[in-house]
Parts: structure tokens; sequence; C-alpha cells
């Protein structure tokens, strides 16, 4: 169990810090660079979407390492031994899609668990910056619209 705990804390400490780097680089250098307003909505989900598939497999990792590890348990179900199963299992789960053809056992359920919560706290993090660079870049649309500000002011901040 100790083990189970110490890989899990790695996991979740290792997911927030991927997840705040990935974000957080991305914003400062958009602004930084200039980048028009209607590419930062895209940047940024191409950077939460680069977060999200480290951190999946970052858990799939984790997971394959406890199965070699049999007291901490396994796989079961359609389950072929193979990284790209425990992918589509930590993908599954990290989604909160629950499972289907590859069930946990043993302590790799408290495993699943934590990745869930995890998933969702990254995903609905994700979606509020992804909120706020739209409403962001809406608000200077409507401004540039009403002729408030002109095409060369919406690059830099409000």
């Amino acid at each position: 169990m100790l083990m189970t705990l110490g890989i899990n804390i790695v996991l979740v400490i290792a997911c927030i810090l991927i997840h705040f780097t990935f974000m957080s680089l991305v914003a400062s250098r958009i602004e930084r660079m200039g980048v028009m307003r209607e590419l930062h909505l895209l940047l940024h989900v191409f950077s939460g979407l680069s977060a999200h598939l480290m951190q999946i497999f970052l858990f799939a990792a984790g997971i394959y390492f406890m199965i070699d590890n049999p007291e901490l348990g396994t796989l079961a179900g359609d389950y072929d031994g193979s990284f790209s199963d425990a992918v589509y299992f930590s993908m599954t789960t990290y989604s909160s899609l629950g499972y289907g053809d590859i069930e946990p056992e043993g302590w790799i359920r408290f495993t699943a668990g934590i990745e869930t919560l995890v998933g969702l706290m990254m995903i609905t993090w994700t979606a509020s910056l992804l909120y706020l660079s739209m409403e962001r870049t809406w608000k200077q649309n409507d401004r540039r619209a009403r002729g408030v500000i002109g095409r060369n002011d919406a690059k830099g901040h409000e």
C-alpha cells in the first residue's frame, strides 16, 4: 500500500506541474510574441491537448510499472500486457469514460480512482483557461467591430 501511495503522490505532483508549465508557458509566450488574439485560442487548445496526453502517458507508465509488481495489482479482461493497452486504460480512466474491456484489480484500483480525479481537475482547468481566452478574443473583436480599437491594437492587452 505504501508503494502505491508513493507512486500516486509522484504521479499527481508530476501531472500538476506538467499542466501548470504548459498552460503558463503558453499564455506568457503568446502575450510576449504578439500573436493575433484569434490564434490564442488555437495555441491554448494544442497546449491543453499536449499536456493531457503527457499526463495520460505518465499514468500509463505508472500503471505499467505497478503491473510488473504483482502485489500491487494488475489489469484484467482484454489486457494483453502491452504498454499500448496500459495507455488505452489510462485514457479511458483519465477522461472518466469508465472501464469496459479492461478493469483494474488490486491496488491499481486506487491509482485508477486518483487518475480519474486528476483527469477531471485538469480537464476543468483547461476548459476554464479556454473559456477565458475565448472571452478575451470575443471582447476584443466586439470592440474592434464597434471601432473602439484598431486592428493592430488587438494584438496586445486590453
